[in-house]
């Protein structure tokens, strides 16, 4: 199990709010892998049991989107970053539909969305991220708007990919390809 103290007293010295939320991105898709049992799942109930545990209730590196949002949103706050977990609910009309989550944080009024659970084997391959303060794209806003979650999606916080490849040069972040082929 990951020693989140460890992880949290690890954070280089200096950094700003965005490159401390980018360090623990990236540590935490180091360790973290996808959890495979929320798929295997047969009902609603087990799926729901998974998927929702919290920092403390994970005993091994399996998440998937609502739990690693839940970590990952739990350590930004304990680093003075406000940060929450935004829930997109499941289909009402697929039983095995979950739901999905992704993380918002709001540095110096600015909000942005981070979607760990997406980029966990481009960090283990060491590839470029996709998901880190991404640009908000017309379908996903289009997604939004269906869903009432447009008071959510704020894409006044995003990076491009120098201002990123900056704070992963800073924080030791490298990679040599942005696709796996």
């Amino acid at each position: 199990m990951i020693d989140y103290d460890k992880l949290l007293n690890s954070i280089p010295e200096g950094l700003n709010q965005i490159e401390i939320a980018r360090f623990l991105y990236i540590e935490l898709g180091k360790y973290f892998i996808y959890d495979p049992d929320v798929i295997a799942a047969q009902d609603i109930e087990t799926r729901k049991k998974i998927a929702y545990r919290g920092i403390n209730e994970i005993t091994n590196n399996k998440v998937v989107c609502i739990s690693l949002s839940k970590i990952y949103t739990e350590l930004l706050r304990r680093c003075g970053i406000n940060a929450e977990t935004v829930y997109i609910p499941g289909d009402p009309n697929d039983t095995k539909d979950i739901g999905h989550a992704f993380t918002q944080i709001d540095i110096e009024g600015k909000k942005g969305s981070v979607e760990l659970i997406r980029d966990l084997t481009n960090i283990k391959v060491g590839l470029k991220t996709e998901y880190f303060l991404p640009s908000i794209t017309e379908e996903k806003m289009k997604k939004a708007e269906e869903r009432g979650l447009l008071d959510k999606i704020d894409t006044v916080l995003t990076l491009d990919d120098s201002e990123l490849r900056k704070i992963d040069d800073k924080i030791g972040y490298t990679y040599n390809r942005s696709i796996f082929r």
